[in-house]
């Protein structure tokens, strides 16, 4: 099903796994909900192992390594576009492997379960306002304290803390080890063994720069130029913020700018032809 800027699945998983070694140069800053209708999805994380049930919600960016397994499992996925999530959580760190508990997710998996169902109903024109809607739920829903939480993984209170420190500080150009740490309340060693299954702090920084610049050339409407947005993601320069995403996305930033847009009139252009073809007389 199509609606708007969502595109949503439905599958049922029998005897699956799935495996994406390295950062995804077509990943486009998409991020992928997968809702657990029945069963148990388990997904293998750099830094962790999680499961996904019966309920739950969980969120995966499609350009980020993992693997998962599955065997009789009813999943519901809606295919997120980078500029609802910026909307639904402008602040939120990298949200790869976050997993919202039943209970804080049950208005959003209601209405994840009613726009598979319904969505082909929805005329064109109000797609946008459902989109919209899509977002605020899902924006109350990453607010609840479990969605934002690793506080049952080794060492993962210590990470998120780390982490929400380099999001907050992300545009700092000081942004270091020593200052993380130091701001952290964590020795330099436990820093450094905390990021190992990250690629180490420096290339979580960078890597996270090139994220959120990876998000901003996806936004609608955004006109500036490569260098601006590069120094609103924290980089010093356009050139290092070229080379770092070209060398975790595959792509230089403007071509993957130009891509994108491309991409989504050729969506765009579908559904219209779709919703003329459907009122047709005949």
């Amino acid at each position: 099903r199509r609606l708007g800027s969502l595109a949503l699945y439905e599958c049922r998983l029998h005897d699956m796994s799935h495996e994406r070694h390295g950062l995804s140069s077509n990943a486009n800053g998409y991020v992928f909900l997968q809702l657990a209708v029945s069963g148990t999805l388990r997904v293998e994380l750099p830094d962790r192992q999680i499961e996904i049930r019966d309920g739950e919600i969980a969120l995966f960016d499609a350009g980020w390594p993992l693997r998962m397994s599955a065997d009789r499992v009813h999943l519901m996925t809606v295919r997120l576009t980078p500029a609802l999530l910026e909307a639904a959580a402008p602040h939120a760190a990298n949200l790869h492997g976050t997993v919202i508990e039943a209970a804080q997710a049950s208005l959003l998996a209601d209405v994840t379960v009613a726009l598979m169902r319904h969505a082909h109903a929805i005329p064109v024109a109000a797609g946008a306002g459902a989109v919209r809607a899509f977002g605020e739920l899902l924006a109350i829903a990453l607010q609840a304290p479990a969605a934002a939480s690793n506080g049952d993984v080794p060492g993962g209170k210590k990470l998120a803390r780390a982490r929400a420190l380099v999001e907050a500080k992300l545009t700092a150009k000081h942004l270091s080890p020593t200052m993380i740490a130091a701001e952290s309340g964590l020795s330099r060693s436990t820093l450094y063994e905390l990021f190992k299954p990250l690629g180490g702090v420096s290339h979580y920084v960078q890597a996270r720069r090139a994220d959120r610049l990876r998000m901003l050339l996806s936004q609608p409407g955004e006109v500036r130029s490569i260098a601006e947005l590069a120094f609103e993601a924290g980089f010093a320069s356009d050139s290092h913020a070229s080379r770092t995403f070209r060398d975790l996305f595959g792509v230089s930033p403007g071509r993957f700018r130009r891509d994108h847009f491309a991409v989504a009139a050729q969506a765009d252009l579908r559904a219209a032809t779709a919703s003329m073809t459907a009122i047709r007389p005949t």
